[in-house]
């Protein structure tokens, strides 16, 4: 869902959306209809602000999905938005593990199905550093290839999907990690990656505050200050959650270089 609001009226006390045409969305009602199909969960998606625990009870009931390409890479996507953005902040890692498994095994099983396509790849990925998060870094060294690999593909079959992800993520990756003999950490081939993804995604904060944290560790907080002003510019274009937490993090991130 774009952060615009022009063509949705969100009323709060009953949880419902009016669109400019003559229908009335409920968010209850629609979460009990949700199911592994292409079109339940692109919906799903697009009103994923208004039904964050009803996505997260969802993946959390493990729905059956069979070798449907399409449907597995949108589970993927669902589990990455309902482990970063949905679950609340104070929630067990126990938790966290369990969703972004959803997501990973889904990934996995899509960039099996169809390695031509980017979405399964890259999905994956998301969703081995979502448990790689929740596990902690030395935890998760092991799965980092795995990722890595995952990551590779994508930029090598659409660098652009999803405001320049592939490159995005693997910047943050390289950026991330330790290097030497413990992992393959390195801030030149982070900061080559995120600067490529801000030329083919201008647009996204995330790429202008990922950019931000390497140039400090790299040039200094002077310039990492001067990307973080063009981001706080920007409009929104991700989600409604996305975009809150993306400002948070780049207010963050400036109070901690000045």
């Amino acid at each position: 869902m774009r952060s615009s609001r022009s063509s949705w009226s969100v009323v709060a006390v009953s949880a419902c959306v009016v669109s400019p045409a003559p229908f009335v969305w409920c968010a209850p009602a629609f979460a009990q209809s949700l199911e592994p199909t292409v079109a339940s969960l692109d919906a799903a998606w697009e009103k994923r602000a208004a039904l964050h625990s009803s996505l997260v009870a969802f993946l959390k009931s493990k729905p059956r999905v069979g070798d449907d390409f399409e449907v597995l890479w949108r589970m993927s996507r669902l589990a990455y938005y309902a482990g970063f953005f949905a679950l609340p902040g104070d929630v067990r890692k126990e938790e966290k593990l369990e969703v972004f498994k959803v997501g990973s095994e889904s990934g996995e099983k899509a960039r099996r199905l169809n390695p031509a396509r980017v979405e399964g790849h890259y999905w994956y990925a998301i969703s081995v550093g979502g448990l790689g998060i929740a596990k902690g870094v030395m935890a998760s060294l092991g799965s980092a290839s795995d990722m890595r690999s995952a990551l590779d593909e994508a930029v090598k079959i659409d660098p652009k999907y999803h405001f320049a992800g592939p490159l995005r993520v693997r910047g943050r990756l390289f950026y991330k990690l330790p290097g030497g003999f413990l992992s393959f950490g390195d801030n030149k081939k982070a900061l080559a990656d995120l600067r490529k993804a801000l030329e083919f995604g201008p647009e996204s904060k995330l790429n202008y505050a990922y950019l931000a944290e390497v140039v400090d560790a790299v040039d200094g907080s002077t310039s990492a200050l001067k990307i973080l002003e063009t981001a706080k510019k920007l409009p929104d274009v991700a989600g409604e959650a996305e975009e809150a937490s993306y400002r948070r993090d780049i207010a963050d991130l400036e109070r901690r270089l000045k």
